[in-house]
């Protein structure tokens, strides 16, 4: 087998499964030279001013070496692919990655630079102008002509990015046909590579595993809650009371977002007590698992039915084929 230079470019530790199993077929072959070198990130303010720099070298998984990025020569390297999660170059008002790794600078450096979106999209079909446009505004990176290769989470998300990107433009839809694929998503294909025995878990998750009861996951949104607001909060504290009566049976894992807390101080003032009581009944009851790991992958695989939110964790979970129920 030949060899080929391929290198990963991840955000985050957080957000390193959305490589994970590339990464794991990229060293499948002992020829390849595989090189992670983690990206060093900013956040912006309203202005666009840097408010806070990010880059980290650790926190990875101990078998994946980690390489910092003044140790790799682009130039000298040249790799046979690049990977890449973040493709918006100057396109994102409140995120910015190091200007080196802008796609139109990376392009210099190989001839196959792959877009892998970390984030999952509620899936529905979109088929008026209007509805493009407002998908292709936040979908689309700006300059994904610099992009070889996007890899998506499904077959209609892939058929959504042919819409925004080509429009009616036939000749432009074949070329992008060629060069979206999705069976080999990673956030996908990372469910099929562990099971509930195997996959890695907060330790204090298994005092509430051992007994192997059905286990339900409810995820919530922060569109839930803004969109219902003291009535979604109230039906949400039926539904975890409904678990607490029935956690004998039942397991629950709870997956709120974690930016709850935040957006409902800025804009819902009036429900972050209400929303903390739940919190605080869900703890001290014991009532089941508070997932509030980086990623769901973990409680979607421990997990055989899925209740709550239409969101990315859903897609992740319909991708298993177990039973979900959107509340």
């Amino acid at each position: 087998m030949n060899m080929k230079k391929i290198v990963f470019l991840p955000l985050s530790p957080n957000m390193w499964e959305g490589f994970e199993t590339l990464w794991d077929e990229a060293k499948k072959n002992k020829n390849n030279v595989v090189t992670v070198i983690p990206v060093p990130t900013y956040k912006r303010d309203s202005s666009g001013n840097i408010t806070d720099t990010e880059y980290t070298l650790s926190g990875y998984p101990d078998e994946v070496e980690i390489t910092d990025v003044n140790a790799f020569n682009f130039q000298e390297e040249h790799p046979d692919t690049i990977y890449i999660q973040n493709a918006q170059d100057l396109g994102c008002r409140a995120f910015l990655v190091n200007p080196f790794f802008f796609t139109g600078n990376l392009r210099q450096y190989t001839d196959n630079l792959v877009y892998v979106p970390y984030d999952c999209h509620p899936e529905s079909y979109i088929d008026s102008k209007e509805e493009i446009e407002e998908k292709k505004a936040f979908l689309i990176p700006l300059n994904i002509m610099n992009i070889d290769h996007i890899i998506v989470q499904s077959e209609s998300i892939k058929q959504l990015y042919l819409k925004c990107i080509a429009g009616l433009n036939i000749d432009l839809y074949n070329e992008w046909d060629k060069k979206i694929t999705w069976k080999d998503f990673p956030r996908t294909n990372i469910l099929k590579k562990y099971t509930k025995e195997t996959v890695p878990h907060p330790l204090e998750w298994d005092e509430f595993l051992y007994a192997k009861k059905e286990t339900h996951l409810l995820c919530t949104s922060i569109f839930n809650v803004l969109e219902g607001n003291r009535t979604f909060l109230k039906e949400l504290f039926t539904t975890i009371k409904h678990y607490q009566s029935v956690k004998n049976e039942f397991l629950l894992i709870w997956r709120p977002h974690k930016e709850i807390i935040n957006v409902l101080i800025r804009l819902r003032p009036e429900l972050v007590e209400e929303y903390k009581e739940i919190i605080s009944y869900y703890k001290n009851n014991s009532t089941g698992i508070l997932d509030e790991t980086p990623t769901p992958t973990p409680a979607i695989i421990l997990s055989d039915k899925y209740i709550g939110a239409s969101c990315g964790t859903m897609e992740l979970f319909k991708s298993t084929g177990k039973k979900i129920e959107i509340i």
